[in-house]
Formats: C-alpha cells, sequence, structure tokens
C-alpha cells in the first residue's frame, strides 16, 4: 500500500489556461511522490505488519558531517516480530542494528533487542556497541566542562556488551539481573591546545545488574499510555573481571497522558549515583539523543546526575508527527549536592515520520546552553 497517496482529478479547460499548467506542475509533483513513497516501500516502509517471513524488516540509509567524524554513511535495520509461540497477546519483540562508517576511518556498529514471551511473563533486553571513532573530553566535574582549555580528543576502540533478562513476579512488576561489561583498547589522548598525544593502556569493567520495574506501557518504543518505574543497582568487582571496584545506582520514572488521539503528554525523570574507585568512562554523562539532548554527551561527567523532561507529542496526520520538550539536568560528585548544582536547561523541536505502524524515525535538533544537537534516531527519545 502506497504512503501519502496523493488523489488528483485531471480535466482540461479552454477558458482558463493557467488551470492546466497548475494541474500539469501538481502531476508532476504526484509523480515525484510516487517515486518517493515507491523507494520508502523497497526499504520496508509500511502502515501495517507483514510477518509472512517471520521478522518485518525495514532499512534507514542516511548520510552524515561533523567535525569529529567528516563525511559518512549510516544505515539502521529495523525488525518487528512476535515470539515463535505466535501468542496474539505477546508484545510486539523489536531488533534494531545500526552500523556507520566516516571518511575519517571511524566505524561503528549497534545492537538493540527487546524480545518478549510467553505472553509478556519473561523478557529479554541486549544493548551492544562496537565503536572506533574520536570523542571529546574535558575532565570531571561541572566547573572543568565549561573550560575549554581541558578540552582533549579521546581516539579507541570501545566494546561495550549488557544484556539483561526480565521475569514477570506480580502484575507489570519485573525482577531484573543482568551483565554490563565495556572494554577499551588502542587509546589515545590528545591535548587541543599543546597537541601532546599520550597512549592509555587497555580499560575494562564488568558487573552484575539487579533492578526491579514496574511497566505499564502499551508499546515501549512508542508508548501512547501507562508510566515506568525502574530501579536498577549495578556491582563492579575486580572478581568479576572489572579493574575497579565500584557500584552504580540508577532511577528512572516515565509517565504517559493521552490527551486525545493525537496529542500525548510524555515526562521522564533520571537519576543516577556511583560510589567507589569510578574509572573516568564510567562516570554518569549528561547528554545524549534521550535526555538533555542539545549538549555534546560526555562534556559534563561526574558521580551524580539528575535530569527530568516533559515532551508534547502531536500526531498530524497517520504519517507525520512533531514534538517540543522542556528539561533540567545536573552533574555533581554526590547526589545530595545536587541541590546546589548549576542546572543547566535543555529545549527543542523535533518532526516524526511514520516508518512503520507506531514505529518512527526522528528527527530532534535540541538547544542547551551555548550549545545545539541534532539527532536522527529510530523510536521515541523516552
Amino acid at each position: 500500500m502506497a504512503l501519502y497517496k496523493l488523489k488528483c482529478v485531471l480535466f482540461a479547460c479552454v477558458a482558463f489556461p493557467s488551470v492546466g499548467s497548475e494541474l500539469k506542475a501538481a502531476n508532476q509533483r504526484d509523480a515525484k511522490s510516487t517515486w518517493f513513497e515507491g523507494f520508502l516501500a523497497e526499504l520496508g516502509a509500511s502502515d501495517e505488519y507483514n510477518f509472512d517471513d517471520g521478522i518485518d524488516w525495514g532499512i534507514l540509509p542516511g548520510p552524515f558531517s561533523n567535525p569529529e567524524l567528516g563525511v559518512g554513511v549510516g544505515v539502521a535495520a529495523i525488525g518487528l516480530y512476535k515470539a515463535t509461540d505466535k501468542v496474539v497477546t505477546d508484545p510486539l519483540s523489536t531488533l534494531s542494528v545500526t552500523a556507520f562508517i566516516s571518511s575519517t576511518g571511524a566505524y561503528g556498529a549497534g545492537i538493540e533487542h527487546r524480545h518478549y514471551f510467553a505472553s509478556d511473563l519473561w523478557r529479554w533486553q541486549l544493548n551492544a556497541s562496537i565503536n572506533d571513532a574520536p570523542a571529546y573530553y574535558w575532565g570531571v566535574g561541572h566547573t572543568e566542562a565549561m573550560n575549554d582549555e581541558n578540552k582533549q580528543t579521546h581516539t579507541g576502540l570501545s566494546v561495550s556488551f549488557s544484556p539483561i533478562f526480565s521475569f514477570l513476579i506480580t502484575e507489570d512488576t519485573y525482577a531484573k539481573v543482568g551483565w554490563d561489561g565495556m572494554w577499551l583498547t588502542q587509546q589515545q589522548y590528545e591535548h587541543m591546545t599543546t597537541k601532546q598525544v599520550t597512549s592509555l593502556s587497555d580499560q575494562y569493567s564488568n558487573g552484575v545488574v539487579l533492578g526491579i520495574e514496574t511497566d505499564s506501557r502499551d508499546f515501549e518504543p512508542n508508548p501512547k499510555q501507562g508510566y515506568l518505574w525502574s530501579l536498577e543497582w549495578g556491582v563492579f568487582r575486580r572478581d568479576l573481571g572489572s579493574q575497579q571496584n565500584f557500584e552504580r545506582l540508577t532511577g528512572n520514572l516515565r509517565h504517559y497522558y493521552a490527551v486525545d488521539s493525537d496529542n500525548i503528554i510524555a515526562m521522564d525523570v533520571f537519576a543516577e549515583q556511583l560510589t567507589g574507585d569510578v574509572p573516568w568512562y564510567r562516570l554518569s554523562r549528561l547528554g545524549s539523543d534521550q535526555r538533555m539532548r542539545g549538549y555534546y554527551e560526555g562534556q559534563f561527567r561526574d558521580n551524580a546526575q539528575m535530569n527530568g523532561q516533559i515532551e508534547w507529542r502531536h500526531q498530524w496526520s497517520p504519517y507525520h508527527g512533531g514534538v517540543l520538550w522542556g528539561g533540567m539536568g545536573a552533574i555533581a560528585p554526590t547526589f545530595s549536592q545536587l541541590a546546589t548544582a548549576d542546572w543547566l536547561p535543555t529545549v527543542g523541536i523535533g518532526y516524526r515520520f511514520a516508518f512503520k505502524p507506531r514505529v518512527n524515525v526522528r528527527f530532534d535538533f535540541g538547544v542547551g546552553k551555548d550549545q545545539t544537537g541534532f539527532y536522527f534516531h529510530v523510536n521515541e527519545a523516552f
């Protein structure tokens, strides 16, 4: 089924020749639209699911350009499917595979997998990535992050692997157990001012993740109603294959309220505290494509973080929509010091395109304090 099909009625008019010209232009626009719709359909775009082959796949390629990576191209493959037993009441499981390569030689790939089975009694979640790309590092704390003289370029190969298994213990409430591993190798720092290059030895951290969450969301990638209350505790120990002993406590509250069929209010509060001998690459980082959009991820990092945001989501046609959001966040050495920390604002606007039913491609433009960010991603930010 073609997307956004335009219906035109063709007729000739001798008395008003300008009308004929306008209709000719309209036909040309319609032809272009038909070509674009066909192109999207070839990539897997559709207004309905097709599970004839088991997984309903779609592919989204896209070019990019930025100072760190140069010119490059990325691609995202999105798959939706039901569990193997084909239980009608099971939520849709999702599998996203992303990859990129750039003119500077940087590359990366990632997997996000959400699997629901046994009528949602059990859940499986996997996030994994491998990246060899430059990133900036300012140091630890708000003051260090505000001084560009501290800015350094970090290069290296990073690998992360985080599987989590959840099981239902009462209505909408799940217990979680998982693993969180990260490895850094081939690392170098280059100071932006002195140009001094420093090599680093390999670094790695591994830990067990335990948690509990209450989740009543109707569809995780793009909720219209429901809520999520989540609490996770990560324990990283040398006995588990980590170079340092440290702990991480993370809390997340989300709520979704459907004003009507076309308008949703979404709210998100996130808090994190790390204690112990925390390595620099594991510190809580403010800014990402999910939270505090508009800030360079990792410029502001410390042991504690808290942020909140509220987003208005409006659907102006079956396939097009937009969002507006606002929020604030801060970092500090401890959670108790967040009350007196320097809080940073974020506001932004975004466009949504329904690549598949309730699976949106999003383009977000976030504005922070003295900086901005543009984001291209699949599914909602939260």
